[in-house]
């Protein structure tokens, strides 16, 4: 399913992207898309599973998000050739937005070792 759909279904009308979610796309990429580019990016992301992200050797804080009642949601996008998740929590305390883009992983040293490890060939 893609992002467009998710927001779709899941009624998010008003979704914030954070400053924090842009940042970490410019670490990964050099480049700093504008919240419309971001929202293009996550229209046509595809949603992941917590097992999927896992795979692909990514550690989102998702128990510990998990454990304090708020729901986390996974979109993988790319932008050039970098794999990039989109990382949405739908509770929020803010009344304005119906869900965050809180952060945006990528795969860094860590993240490549524990790829190779869960998915040996």
């Amino acid at each position: 399913m893609n992002g467009k759909k998710w927001l779709q279904l899941n009624r998010i009308d008003n979704l914030l992207i954070s400053t924090h979610a842009r940042e970490k796309m410019l670490d990964s990429t050099n480049y700093m898309p504008s919240l419309d580019m971001c929202q293009e990016y996550l229209d046509n992301a595809q949603y992941q599973t917590i097992g999927e992200i896992y795979k692909l050797g990514f550690a989102p804080n998702y128990v510990g998000r998990k454990l304090k009642n708020i729901e986390s949601f996974y979109f993988l996008f790319k932008i050039e050739h970098v794999d990039l998740i989109a990382v949405i929590q739908k509770k929020v305390s803010s009344r304005d937005f119906d869900a965050v883009w809180v952060t945006t992983l990528y795969h860094d040293k860590e993240s490549l070792k524990r790829k190779q490890r869960r998915n040996p060939e």
